[in-house]
């Protein structure tokens, strides 16, 4: 196990809650339409303004030390943005530090050591939202 950083296991207890969600098509679909959706804007507003600040400034850096790290990492920088800046350029300002982030991941192990498919596609997602001209080269793991 890991030893994260408490605020990094906030991140992670809220965006993967042990809710057995994948059980059930339906409640893997609510979990899936409320992280896709805008439904975490509420929580993410009040309670990890701050942190994803912080981790734009780049304090939290440290986190990508291990692979869980830097999955909460990733997710203050690519998912949250979207949720605290909602409607603005500033929602896509750190894509492409949490794309750098991912292929780095990929390439050290991080990646391969998370232990669910939806965690691994929140990797994926954030390669894929930092568009530019090889844009397609980086989806095509």
């Amino acid at each position: 196990m890991d030893d994260l950083d408490s605020r990094a296991t906030q991140v992670l207890d809220l965006w993967f809650p042990d809710t057995e969600h994948w059980n059930s098509p339906q409640t893997h679909m609510q979990f899936w339409d409320e992280r896709m959706q805008g439904g975490m804007d509420e929580i993410i507003c009040s309670e990890f303004a701050e942190l994803t600040e912080a981790g734009a400034r780049g304090e939290l850096d440290g986190w990508s030390e291990t692979a869980r790290g830097r999955m909460a990492l990733i997710l203050l920088l690519d998912q949250f943005p979207r949720s605290l800046w909602r409607d603005t350029p500033a929602a896509f300002g750190q894509d492409i530090l949490a794309c750098r982030l991912c292929l780095e991941g990929i390439t050290n192990g991080h990646y391969a050591a998370l232990s669910t498919p939806w965690e691994q596609m929140f990797y994926v997602i954030a390669i894929g939202h930092c568009e530019g001209p090889d844009h397609h080269d980086r989806i095509d793991l």
